[in-house]
């Protein structure tokens, strides 16, 4: 039944045949930063990570990262007499989330810039409802109000032919007592290769954060959103053009998957099949993959469990038509409690966040005749 449903998602999205002893799966936070530090060290070729921002409060743990990255890219350079050489290390963030700053004024960004003379690579994603600076949504929004309207949250890491999965920012909460997702997959060159790839593709409608130069006279902790133009290198960011680049990249990724999927790797057991969902610029991978699957479930495994986490729970209406496609299958649902959400106590209006996800989870659980049927008479909820 494996080789089946892999066929009938040919079409959709890219699949990769994987050998489960090389999926390392990570428990607790603490594992998931000295496994990340430990990557870094390890690290030859290549390190590209995407991450909704990087801690910058200077907890240990969060300077112990900027420790590692920064003593990777000072050998890298020393290697080769301060020359570009082919160590490539890129760290890409959402724009406002990673330009945001805390109490001391620094961000992210501002951090992590004097990296840049040793060779890291910066970008920030901004969604384009927000590209327009003149739009009402830029002038009466708060910044971190802003966020609610779209950011990248694309979290992978990858070390040479290693990728780290996860759900996870790296920052102190995610660090000491914050439990994620983490799936780490070993020494995979085709997984790791369509994520290095597709880090590529997304810098491309990203911005670039330049080096310091003579001229500069802007502290590093000054960025901010959209207000330091001569600091970012604009991306070209017509949604037609980016639409097309986006289904350039995954057209080619599954092209390229068809002919690595032999006879022998149909046998396989496991496969990692990756999607991208970015609404904004037209691609619903996740969600054309989301409803074949559970089509697929319905028509040929009917009755098999079915376990959905998601930390932020906000099924819209085509969610819940995919859900209603599996009903002979009980579901298990794990999603946050409003004291995890990271909103949670904000000041203003921000604070109000949480409950509107709590009030979106009691509406899902009222209309039992739009749901699945739940395996217990609640969802668990995570604090």
């Amino acid at each position: 039944r494996m080789d089946a449903f892999i066929k009938q998602i040919s079409d959709i999205a890219p699949a990769f045949a994987v050998n489960p002893s090389q999926i390392l799966t990570l428990s607790t936070p603490n594992e998931f930063l000295e496994t990340v530090i430990q990557l870094i060290e390890q690290s030859k070729r290549r390190i590209g990570i995407s991450t909704l921002y990087v801690g910058c409060e200077n907890y240990p743990e969060e300077l112990k990262l900027l420790e590692a990255i920064s003593q990777k890219l000072q050998k890298s350079c020393r290697k080769d007499n301060g020359k570009d050489n082919s160590f490539n290390a890129h760290i890409h963030m959402d724009f406002l989330r990673g330009t945001r700053c805390g109490s001391d004024g620094i961000s992210s960004a501002s951090m992590l810039r004097p990296l840049i003379s040793n060779g890291l690579k910066l970008s920030f994603y901004l969604t384009p409802q927000l590209h327009n600076k003149t739009s009402l949504k830029h002038l009466l929004m708060p910044s971190r109000l802003k966020e609610t309207i779209g950011v990248s949250h694309l979290k992978i890491a990858i070390f040479d032919d290693t990728v780290l999965i996860t759900g996870a920012n790296l920052s102190h909460q995610y660090f000491v007592n914050r439990v994620d997702r983490y799936f780490c997959i070993q020494n995979h060159s085709e997984i790791a290769n369509y994520y290095w790839s597709l880090l590529q593709t997304i810098d491309q409608i990203s911005y670039t954060l330049e080096p310091f130069n003579d001229k500069d006279d802007s502290h590093p902790s000054s960025i901010s959103n959209l207000q330091h133009p001569l600091q970012f290198k604009s991306p070209f960011i017509d949604i037609s053009n980016a639409n097309s680049l986006l289904n350039s990249f995954i057209n080619s990724q599954i092209q390229q998957s068809k002919s690595l999927l032999t006879q022998k790797d149909i046998n396989h057991s496991t496969y990692l099949i990756p999607t991208l969902q970015m609404a904004p610029l037209g691609v619903f991978q996740d969600e054309f993959m989301l409803s074949k699957t559970l089509s697929f479930i319905n028509q040929s495994l009917p009755n098999t469990p079915i376990y959905l986490a998601t930390g932020y729970f906000n099924p819209v209406e085509a969610v819940c038509k995919i859900f209603s496609i599996c009903k002979t299958s009980k579901w298990h649902v794990l999603t946050s409690s409003p004291a995890a959400n990271s909103f949670y106590q904000a000041k203003g209006i921000a604070g109000v966040i949480p409950e509107v996800f709590r009030l979106y989870l009691l509406e899902f659980l009222q209309k039992k005749s739009e749901r699945p049927l739940l395996a217990t008479s609640l969802v668990y909820l995570y604090v």
